[in-house]
């Protein structure tokens, strides 16, 4: 089997259940860069997210493709705008502390 061999070979991320998505993520996403990358190639700030494997495995759930590509933007957004917060936070936390 070649999730055995993989896993023997480089570890456990290869168990059948990750092959299963990372072939889930191929279909998905194949036939068309994600909508995210496009959005993120127009975005004017100057720090950008990455959605993760974990944010894509969810993101893959969605079946209908304008849903999925909406939920892509829309949380890349949310996660872009906590780092800004916390990008601006941190030196004021810094100063506060004695």
């Amino acid at each position: 089997m070649l999730s055995t061999k993989l896993t023997t070979e480089y570890g456990k991320e290869f168990s059948q259940q990750n092959l299963e998505r990372m072939l889930q993520f191929y279909l998905v996403y194949s036939k068309a860069q994600t909508l995210f990358a496009q959005f993120k190639n127009h975005q004017k700030a100057s720090t950008t997210f990455q959605l993760n494997w974990s944010h894509h495995l969810k993101l893959m759930k969605i079946k209908d493709t304008d849903e999925r590509k909406f939920y892509e933007i829309e949380f890349s957004r949310f996660i872009t705008n906590i780092f800004a917060a916390y990008a601006w936070e941190l030196p004021i936390a810094n100063i506060l502390v004695f």
